[in-house]
């Protein structure tokens, strides 16, 4: 997580745009510890199995397709054309 130490205009979610005026609250324990890309990750959730979906050269860097296979739902985002 991250809290703003600067300018209350710098949208938390995109640190690399708050130039230094961002620090981490959490320490290295609180860090993931699996992280995917290029390819798929399946995890285990409440009986659900959620499939992350890594997207590459999309609408931005991480771009990701999550799909809920028991409830037959992707959320896709706005990188989707027709």
């Amino acid at each position: 997580m991250y809290a703003l130490t600067g300018s209350p205009n710098v949208d938390p979610g995109h640190p690399e745009a708050a130039g230094g005026r961002i620090g981490v609250l959490v320490g290295p324990d609180g860090l993931p510890v699996v992280t995917y890309g290029g390819g798929m990750q399946q995890i285990r959730l409440i009986g659900e199995t959620i499939d992350l979906i890594s997207v590459p050269s999309s609408h931005t860097r991480g771009d990701t397709i999550v799909r809920f296979e028991n409830a037959d739902v992707m959320l896709i985002g706005d990188f989707y054309r027709n």
